[in-house]
């Protein structure tokens, strides 16, 4: 029996809830880079989380809220110039509301498009707080946003045959 076919009680039970939330941020890592959400009892959990309605909705009022704080400070920004002002500048406001859209109103999700907004959200390497990133903001926001539809495979075709930048971007979050 792989760990992944466990019964839902073995991966409901606190001791793996605990180790999963311990390793939340890698986990998610993973599965934004690819890995099979099967492979584990931890990955299949947390592949789980992620397309529940009110993890998606967490992420995208994160977005939103990522959108407002740009918005309203711009350069006026108490964040630290190195941060604020590439981020400012590079920002893919159009294609970052289209994903935290998406986020909410989709019925089903690929956990792999909701990890990649998470990172996106939350790793200093991702194209928000990162200019050598390689990939602009609307680029990476665009990826999660296609890799969100629950047939993961058409979305990964189209994902295949984006540019080199994109497995660039892809094996500094792996």
């Amino acid at each position: 029996m792989s760990p992944a076919s466990r019964s839902d009680s073995a991966i409901g039970s606190s001791g793996l809830r605990l180790k999963m939330l311990m390793r939340r941020w890698h986990l998610d890592h993973e599965i934004a880079a690819g890995r099979d959400c099967n492979e584990t009892a931890e990955l299949a959990l947390r592949a789980r989380q992620l397309g529940e309605l009110r993890t998606r909705r967490k992420v995208s009022r994160s977005l939103r809220d990522l959108v407002d704080y740009v918005d309203h400070t711009g350069s006026r920004c108490s964040a630290p110039p190195s941060v604020a002002q590439p981020m400012a500048s590079r920002f893919g406001r159009a294609a970052v509301l289209e994903l935290a859209d998406r986020l909410e109103t989709a019925r089903s999700v690929a956990p792999r498009g909701v990890a990649l907004a998470i990172t996106l959200l939350n790793d200093g390497h991702s194209p928000l707080y990162d200019p050598r990133a390689g990939r602009s903001v609307t680029e990476a926001a665009r990826e999660a946003t296609e890799l969100l539809r629950a047939d993961g495979g058409a979305a990964q075709a189209a994902v295949a045959t984006s540019t080199a930048t994109n497995s660039t971007y892809a094996a500094t979050i792996a």
